[in-house]
Parts: C-alpha cells; sequence; structure tokens
C-alpha cells in the first residue's frame, strides 16, 4: 500500500461512504462531531474556514432537495478526501482519536475500516488523488437514518433519533435541562424545514438509481422495524435485482420485528443483524423507557432465523448507569448460547458522547468491583472456550472490557454534574429513580456511602 494508509490520519471513510441523517442532512461518518452537515459549494471556502466556524443548516447539503452527486463531489468532499491523503489533521475526526488512546484496546471506525476494506478499495484513494478528490465511483457504503421514528425513548437518546423522546421533551419543555432544550429546539426547527428523508420520493428514486455500486446498507433508527421507508427501500432493491449483490447491517431493538422483514432480509447477500439490547429485568426497562424486558426476550429467536451468511449479534451500549452490572447481562447471554443453542455473538461499545454518559463519572472503586466480577465470570464461563463460535471474539471483548474499567479516568466535573441533572430530569418525568435500579450508586444520587 502506499505511504498515506500508514499515516495516523488517513481514513477510507469519505472515499467509501455515506451517511444520512433523518432530516437530510449528510455527514462524512458517524463518529464524527461537530459537523453540522456537508456545506455546500457556495458557502464552503477552504478547510482552514471550515474548521474555524459553525455552518447553519441553510448552508449545508441536503438529500431531500439535492442529489447524491452534488453531494458526493461537492467542493468539500473532494477537500476533505485530499486532506486525508496528505495526514492533515482534522478537529472533527476526535472521536477516532479518543478511542485509539482510550478505547480500551478497541480499534477506532478509522482503523477497523482501513484494516477490513483497505486493500480492497484502495483504487478509489488512487482515484481521487488523479481527480483531485473526486470519485467517479459512488458510494459503496450507506449509513442510513431516514427519520426519527421509535418505539423507545432510551435516556442515552435525542429527540433527533427518537419520535416518542420528541413528545415527550415537548410535554415537559419548562422542565428540561439546557442541554436537552437545545437539542428539541434542533430538532424542532429542522422539522419544520425539512421533514424527514423516509418522505422524499426524490431521494429514493436518486438512491435506486446509483445502487449498483452499493455493497453495503446500513440501517440505523429511529428503528428500522418501525419506519416504512426503509422497507419500501429494501423492496426496491429487491424489484431491480440489487439486493443479492447488498450485505445489510441493521441496528434494531427487535421489539416490533415481524417475520415478513425477516423474510426480506433474507434476499439479500447477508450481513450482520444487530440486536440492541443493553441490560436485563428492571435495567432494561430504566434504559430503554418505556419497554419491557419480557417482550425483548421472546423476539430474540425470532431473528436467530435467519439464513446463511448472517451475523447475528447482540451489542450493548454501555454507558455510566449499567456499567458496574454487566456481568448480570452476561450471566442471561450465557444461558441463551449453553441452554439454548442459539448462535449469537457479544460486543459493546461504551458511550463516549455526550459526557455525560461516559463511564468515566463513575468512581474507579465502583468500577473495579465490577471488573473483578467479570474476571470470576471469564474465568468459570464455557463462552471463553472452543466449544462456543465465537470464543475468541469474546475473549477478547471480555477482557477488553474488564481492562477499561480497571482503568483510573479523569473524571469532568462538568460532565458529572451533568449525568445528576440528567438523572433527575427523567426520574422526576418517568417517575422513576436511578437509585432503586443501581442502589450501588446512591453516594453518587444522595451523597451516601
Amino acid at each position: 500500500m502506499q505511504d498515506w494508509y500508514k499515516t495516523q490520519n488517513f481514513c477510507l471513510v469519505p472515499f467509501l461512504l455515506m451517511n444520512s441523517r433523518g432530516f437530510g442532512r449528510v455527514k462524512i461518518c458517524s463518529q464524527i462531531s461537530g459537523f453540522m452537515g456537508v456545506p455546500k459549494d457556495e458557502h464552503f471556502t477552504s478547510l482552514q474556514e471550515f474548521s474555524q466556524r459553525s455552518y447553519s443548516v441553510d448552508e449545508c447539503y441536503n438529500l431531500n432537495d439535492h442529489s447524491i452527486e452534488e453531494i458526493w463531489n461537492s467542493k468539500f468532499m473532494r477537500a476533505f478526501r485530499m486532506a486525508k491523503i496528505n495526514n492533515v489533521e482534522m478537529g472533527c475526526c476526535r472521536v477516532c482519536r479518543k478511542d485509539e488512546t482510550v478505547g480500551g484496546g478497541r480499534d477506532s471506525k478509522r482503523q477497523s475500516v482501513l484494516a477490513k476494506l483497505g486493500e480492497q478499495h484502495r483504487w478509489r484513494v488512487e482515484q481521487a488523488i488523479k481527480n483531485n478528490g473526486a470519485l467517479q465511483a459512488r458510494p459503496a457504503w450507506w449509513d442510513l437514518r431516514l427519520s426519527n421514528r421509535c418505539n423507545m425513548a432510551c435516556r442515552m437518546c435525542l429527540p433527533q433519533s427518537s419520535s416518542k423522546l420528541l413528545v415527550e421533551f415537548r410535554q415537559n419543555r419548562e422542565k428540561l435541562t439546557p442541554l436537552d432544550h437545545h437539542n428539541l429546539q434542533i430538532t424542532e426547527q429542522e422539522m419544520a424545514k425539512n421533514g424527514w428523508l423516509a418522505d422524499s420520493d426524490r431521494f429514493l428514486e436518486d438512491f435506486l438509481d446509483q445502487a449498483r455500486d452499493i455493497e453495503v446498507i446500513e440501517l440505523h433508527g429511529g428503528e428500522p422495524t418501525i419506519e416504512p421507508g426503509f422497507w419500501k427501500l429494501l423492496s426496491g432493491l429487491i424489484e431491480s435485482g440489487h439486493a443479492e449483490n447488498i450485505k445489510i447491517v441493521i441496528h434494531t431493538n427487535i421489539l416490533k420485528l415481524t417475520s415478513d422483514q425477516i423474510d426480506i432480509l433474507d434476499c439479500f447477500q447477508g450481513g450482520k443483524f444487530i440486536a440492541s439490547i443493553d441490560s436485563i429485568g428492571r435495567e432494561n426497562d430504566f434504559l430503554r423507557y418505556p419497554s419491557k424486558w419480557d417482550d425483548v426476550k421472546k423476539n430474540i429467536p425470532l431473528f436467530a432465523k435467519l439464513g446463511k451468511g448472517w451475523i447475528k449479534n447482540i451489542h450493548q451500549t454501555i454507558s455510566a448507569y449499567q456499567c458496574c452490572t454487566v456481568h448480570k447481562f452476561l450471566e442471561f447471554f450465557e444461558q441463551l448460547i449453553v441452554k439454548h443453542n442459539l448462535s449469537l455473538g457479544w460486543s459493546f461499545a461504551f458511550v463516549t458522547n455526550p459526557d455525560w454518559l461516559c463511564i468515566s463519572n463513575i468512581p474507579l472503586h465502583l468500577r473495579q468491583a465490577e471488573a473483578h466480577r467479570l474476571q470470576m465470570f471469564y474465568e468459570r464461563t464455557p463462552l471463553v472456550e472452543e466449544s462456543y463460535f465465537d470464543h475468541q471474539r469474546f475473549r477478547r471483548e471480555l477482557q477488553r472490557l474488564i481492562n477499561a474499567l480497571n482503568t483510573d479516568m479523569p473524571r469532568k466535573e462538568r460532565a458529572y454534574q451533568d449525568f445528576l441533572k440528567e438523572s433527575a430530569y427523567f426520574d422526576e418525568a418517568r417517575s422513576e429513580s436511578a437509585t432503586d435500579v443501581f442502589p450501588h450508586y446512591r453516594e453518587l444520587f444522595l451523597g451516601e456511602s
């Protein structure tokens, strides 16, 4: 590979991926931060200016109004690709830099994409070099968000991504924290101006016209299983004959998953089915309000029926709330594998944004106690043995979790105070109690030891 592949700032993502937001704005990738959207040509002058100013929604391209080609080879995208080739550090890429330094041993998105797809798509980078950042090939990987339609209002979520949370925030407008009020305001402004991408026939037609270049489609929410736009789009790909060449990655809470949807997914080349389940029992009901744990459990065997070519995975998003009780979930997961003989993998990711949900808000001695419990689990579980098909990855992931929990991390006082304020708001709005669900946190919420 060329030297640019080895530099610390090179990233393959802007040569491969288009990431849509529910309102139609486009991001370079899901990990990018402080980024409103790809700026229109008439508002973009240089990357230096881009790093020093904020663009308004009106100054950004929108898939409701602009073609994929306009955005994909815009002045900004061409300049951004060349910056990556030339090893220019971009402030908006700090999430990956953080993951690469304090990620607990897990590769950043930049690293993982480059390792998996770098050789296969090197030609795209070479094409961009010859054309000053422009690409004749269209996006090979779509990271799609079409709306905020969702059946849950998770504590970690935003109104931009959850219609149920949006309703709740509107009902409690006067009680919201400044952070939540800001997120509500942004959502309402964009809803009034742009509407949802799921409702745009123009975008659907444009998307299907360039389907020949698509290799992977990643479905995000809201909640994909209740967004009709996703299933209209997937049906269009099946009818056009492109489905058999495309892999699907779907992130879902599985509560509304149906057998008909499983049949549609099985028309594609395969892919990855990711069930987002963060905890069990009362903790699940608390974190993923207003879901009920019994309803979650009964749908797990449904997606396990997907055919060949599918990787089936349960993914935990670990936040400050349940980072000290992960062992409970893993004991449940063990039962799924050992007693029910389901071929499921397990993975996790720490919340790194917003700061108030980061595990660094939890005292080290509490995290170390959980790390000890997980170490005991590691030493006795059959999931680390060769009889479990995914034992190597399970070992690696579990050890990464233990190491991270044992790491002394500096706590940001503002983030900690936001953790307390956000918890207090949600507890009052939902008649819940964080200390009842997580009694080991009484010292945090009530100042008790």
